[in-house]
């Protein structure tokens, strides 16, 4: 892989958003024409991102088949024009078979096993060469959740709050005192921000390349919709791909609770004090989380499931169903259990 901070100059560069065209003075009001509860996303889903080719990041030898991509993301993306990387058979088969992925780094004892549509670069090590190029990306400005930022005049923000720059914040937000919101946050109308919380945080994300810890920019960012109660001192992480944590419509988190890097949460949703919900969970509409319950990372929690107060989860839950306990199982289950353990 080339050195990309020796890359020759790309030929999209004109084709930035510039400063005036992509950001509102800080406490300034959109256009008229902004619609604050779309996501800032293009006609077909991507991030507002540069499209680019291999061959801006990668030697001749290296690019066996050209294409364009816009984001670095991962295997099962959701988001059209994407990259990876795949160091095994099973993660090509996955490559295969997402149409968003245009391109992979592979290796290239494996590169003959990639489909024809997609496009391959072929290094010794794909793992590298993929963050390496994530961090490119997102530092040079060509990749990023949106660009489009404003705070809506009417959004009440208390004056020890701490705002970055780059946020979409709608009309009749409020901001509780002490609370902090990194970029790249989105609140929707209406939401109510407690007192010290925190949006936009980094997640624990311990990634190694050769057994060496690897420093990864982080390019996500928090999208939370209307109407929403997120209460004192709860955290809610930022992904470090280019993709947003999601809390859906009139969804309320209580105090302490937190919502790990990558999470999408559904509306109507209910998250108890304490909760912990690890990274990339995924959980639908009208779900209860109890209080003090933890999540393990990547599971799916069905629309309407109920996890009891201090559940210990690490599978996926039905849609509909209750569990409780640790680790959990059917809450009826546990109660028999109970029961019969204490007549």
């Amino acid at each position: 892989m080339a050195a990309l901070t020796d890359a020759p100059s790309p030929p999209f560069h004109a084709c930035l958003p510039s400063a005036a065209d992509a950001t509102f003075p800080p406490h300034a009001a959109p256009p008229a024409s902004f619609d604050s509860n779309r996501r800032i996303f293009s006609a077909a889903g991507a991030p507002l991102s540069v499209s680019v080719k291999l061959r801006n990041f990668f030697q001749p030898g290296e690019v066996l088949r050209d294409a364009d991509f816009s984001v670095t993301l991962h295997p099962r993306a959701a988001t059209p024009g994407a990259i990876c990387y795949a160091l095994t058979e099973a993660a090509l088969l996955r490559v295969n078979r997402n149409p968003n992925l245009s391109a992979v780094i592979t290796t290239p004892a494996l590169a003959g096993q990639v489909s024809e549509e997609k496009g391959v670069a072929t290094v010794e090590n794909p793992q590298e060469s993929y963050y390496r190029l994530h961090n490119h990306l997102f530092q040079a400005g060509l990749m990023e959740p949106h660009a489009n930022h404003f705070i809506d005049p009417s959004a009440e923000i208390a004056p020890t709050a701490v705002l970055g720059r780059k946020l979409q914040i709608g009309a009749g937000v409020k901001i509780g005192f002490g609370a902090v919101i990194h970029d790249y946050t989105i609140l929707g109308e209406g939401t109510f921000i407690g007192d010290y919380v925190v949006l936009g945080g980094r997640g624990m994300q311990n990634t190694k390349v050769d057994g060496r810890r690897f420093k990864v920019e982080w390019a996500g960012g928090v999208k939370i919709g209307r109407d929403c109660e997120i209460l004192t001192a709860a955290i809610v992480q930022r992904p470090y791909h280019c993709e947003y944590t999601e809390i859906g419509d009139e969804t309320q988190a209580a105090g302490k609770a937190s919502i790990g890097h990558g999470a999408k949460i559904g509306p109507r949703a209910m998250i108890g004090g304490n909760a912990q919900i690890a990274g990339n969970v995924h959980i639908g509409q009208d779900v209860w989380i109890g209080q003090a319950s933890t999540l393990s990372d990547g599971l799916e929690i069905g629309d309407r499931a109920q996890v009891k107060m201090g559940s210990v989860v690490v599978r996926n839950v039905p849609a509909d169903a209750a569990v409780s306990g640790n680790f959990a199982i059917p809450h009826e289950r546990n109660i028999q259990e109970f029961i019969r353990k204490n007549a």
